[in-house]
Order: structure tokens, then sequence, then C-alpha cells
């Protein structure tokens, strides 16, 4: 074999190679590759639950998790994630001793789907399924309701005229000090 037909074939397979490559990348982007939906479960309930979990393919009905876990009381778990599929989630809080199901939940997960939160009470199971727009509106809600707001003015915390002096930048990155005068503190008040 001379030396042309042996470039010749390394830049063959080159070529082949890297393509490969790039399909793998543009699969990346095109959303190809599936991603995981992690999930929560926070009992308030008194004892301990058994829980049983099932997802089924929406397309092929084909089983693609199974999972049994047991949840103390007031206790959170975190267990394995599920497929970023179109699923059906079936969760089921069994009864050990006699081998029974008690209560049972069904939901309906998509791709779309970013946390699958799961709440176990004495008496029922309950499942909540946030997407990509709740999460907006859950931390929007969450901070409105750890603002504090004062409704009586004599709540409000008073400033003297000695609290309103300090310090400015100046544009030459030095700082001088500024004292502010009973007529200038009223100009900002208003």
């Amino acid at each position: 074999m001379n030396r042309r037909r042996v470039l010749q074939v390394g830049a063959a397979l080159g070529s082949v190679g890297f393509a490969g490559c790039v399909d793998g990348v543009a699969e990346h982007f095109t959303g190809g590759i599936q991603g995981v939906i992690p999930m929560e479960i926070h009992s308030e309930a008194e004892e301990p639950r058994n829980l049983h979990f099932e997802a089924h393919d929406r397309e092929t009905d084909q089983q693609i998790y199974e999972e049994g876990i047991t949840v103390g009381a007031g206790e959170s778990v975190y267990p394995s994630h599920l497929r970023g599929t179109d699923q059906f989630l079936r969760v089921a809080e069994i009864d050990t001793d006699e081998g029974t199901e008690l209560d049972a939940q069904q939901a309906a997960i998509s791709e779309d789907t970013r946390l699958v939160l799961i709440r176990v009470y004495d008496e029922e199971i309950e499942i909540e399924l946030q997407t990509a727009g709740d999460d907006q509106e859950t931390v929007e809600d969450q901070d409105a309701s750890q603002r504090e707001t004062i409704d009586d003015p004599e709540d409000a915390t008073e400033f003297d005229d000695d609290d309103l002096e300090g310090t400015n930048d100046t544009a030459d990155g030095s700082n001088e000090e500024t004292d502010v005068d009973e007529g200038d503190a009223d100009a900002l008040e208003s």
C-alpha cells in the first residue's frame, strides 16, 4: 500500500468519525436527548406510609419506572428521577399488613413537567405537577408572601437628622462627607 492510499483511508475514517460527532451534537440541540424530572415526597401524616410508584409510557404503555418507598411521619424523601417523556405516573399507598391499596392517584406527566411534588396526608395522597411556567409564579407568590408590610405609620422607623448624614462617592473615586440640613430633609420627604 502506498502513502497516498494510506492518507486517503485516514481522511475518510476521520470524516466519518467527525460526522458521527456532529450528529450527536445536533441531536443534543434539537431535543433528541431526554431529560429527567425530579420528584419530591413530603409526608404530613402522623405515621409512616408505604408508597408504590409506577410510570408507563403514554404511547407504548410500557412500564418505565417502578419503585417502593417508605416515608416517615413529617419526613421528606427525594426518590430517583423520572424520564423526561410523556408518561402516566401512578402513586399508591400500600397497607403492608394486609397487602392492599389504601389510596391511589394518577397524573399525566409531559416533557414540560419540571417537578413532581407528592404530599402524603393521613387520609389521602396529593400529586402536584410544576411546569416551566409555574416556577416563576411560585417564586413571585412566595416573594410576595415574605414581604413585610407596615399597616400602621407609627410602626415605621423614624429617622433623626443625624441619621441622614453620610458619605458620597465622587466621580474620581474619593469619598466626601455630606450633611443634610433640615430644609433638604423636608424636600427629600415630600
